[in-house]
């Protein structure tokens, strides 16, 4: 059979039309559009965010930003190829950056690692305690002046989302030409200038500390604070390490009626369980941002103390302040949960529990609170919420090496 020349003309335009390069870009792209909608930050406590419930410091979505360039690509604009390997690569860099955003994950481990202790004392056969083997003891670590440090936290909690997208972007960065490749690598050292410029500053304001070099100390912490407010939108200053650092500089040198003095102080107060007098310090540095979440923590450790000593009405009274003070503390609604059980208040439980389904995002941690509120279902005569309650506990954990006892334990009506 002989093939004509108009037939080989054919061939070859179909080659050019599909282009292997091309349709495996265009598969690349639908893959990254996919990955918008999954996880791409999971954080130990609240509900996971995804590309769109994540923002830059412009204060856009990394999602919406992300779309908008996929679709000038798919409509022909091949300069929008680099912007989005720059945006993908640059997504962990900026959140290693975001003081504010390591605080976040931080205190969630603190109030993972606080309520896993408080299920073993308190809670019947509890789920959470065998979470304790995924938390990475090393995440608590983290050096504020080191980007390595603060980048790993960031790496540890990316989601599947964003692994996708990154993955897919490797390819992307393959077809990039060498002045491409060039501008993402220049504009990434830009993105990262900023933070190395404020953790040098905070790397010698804390040896100066360490040397009794205090008012090097506080020069250096300052300066540390104004270049992160130019260039990274201020997250620093928001955190309570930075004001507890600068505090000490200030106490120890002699500056002891700063605002950031008085808050180092209710620290220590708070540390040694003199509950009150941090928390009458505390109300001196209402200026500092972090003073509101340090109150509410000073509170929750010394609602410890009266839970301890069954004086269950003043614990709850304090829990209900700190939660009105911080309304998302994830802790907080939990122990607050716990307590209205145990104060026979069944109904204020199941609205904590129930509140606690919205926030939270910790499945492990969610199969314990279904197993309260079923209990509070139970004893409240609804018999069948109950037992949808153990069903979705059940749901979210159980495993051949450590079952669900208590939801088990519901359902066959023990």
């Amino acid at each position: 059979m002989r093939i004509s020349s108009e037939q080989i003309r054919n061939i070859f335009s179909l080659k050019k039309t599909f282009v292997p390069g091309e349709i495996a870009e265009k598969s690349v792209v639908v893959l990254i559009f996919i990955s918008l909608f999954f996880t791409w930050i999971y954080f130990p406590l609240s509900t996971d965010s995804s590309s769109f419930q994540t923002y830059s410091q412009l204060y856009f979505s990394y999602g919406s930003v992300l779309l908008i360039l996929l679709i000038l690509l798919i409509l022909g604009l091949r300069t929008a190829l680099p912007l989005i390997v720059l945006v993908i690569f640059s997504f962990p860099l900026i959140l290693a950056g975001n003081f504010e955003f390591i605080a976040r994950l931080l205190d969630e481990l603190n109030q993972l690692s606080n309520l896993i202790k408080f299920a073993k004392a308190h809670i019947y056969e509890p789920n959470i305690v065998y979470y304790e083997n995924n938390i990475n003891p090393g995440l608590f670590a983290v050096q504020w002046d080191s980007f390595s440090s603060k980048l790993l936290l960031v790496l540890h909690h990316l989601g599947f989302g964003y692994l996708l997208s990154f993955l897919c972007s490797l390819y992307l960065l393959s077809r990039l030409k060498f002045k491409q490749l060039l501008f993402v690598a220049s504009v990434l050292l830009l993105f990262l200038l900023p933070t190395f410029v404020t953790n040098y500053f905070l790397g010698e304001g804390k040896e100066a500390l360490l040397k009794g070099e205090y008012v090097n100390a506080i020069n250096y912490l300052n300066k540390a604070k104004n270049s992160n407010h130019i260039l990274w939108n201020g997250t620093l200053s928001d955190t309570v390490y930075f004001n507890l650092e600068l505090g000490e500089a200030q106490y120890r040198g002699g500056y002891n009626e700063g605002a950031q003095s008085n808050f180092y102080k209710a620290s220590i107060y708070g540390e040694s369980g003199s509950f009150q007098k941090a928390l009458n310090l505390y109300r001196l540095t209402t200026e500092i941002i972090p003073t509101n979440e340090a109150i509410a923590d000073t509170m929750i450790k010394k609602s410890f103390v009266d839970i301890a000593e069954k004086r269950y009405g003043s614990s709850y009274a304090l829990l209900n302040d700190a939660y009105s003070i911080n309304p998302n503390r994830i802790e907080t609604i939990f122990y607050l949960q716990y307590l209205s059980s145990i104060l026979n208040d069944n109904n204020k439980s199941i609205d904590y529990g129930l509140l606690l389904t919205e926030k939270c995002g910790n499945k492990v941690l969610l199969s314990d609170v279904y197993n309260m509120l079923a209990k509070a279902y139970s004893e409240l005569g609804q018999n069948q919420l109950s037992k949808d309650m153990y069903k979705k506990s059940l749901k979210y954990y159980d495993s051949l090496r450590k079952s669900n006892y208590p939801a088990w334990e519901g359902l066959a009506g023990w």
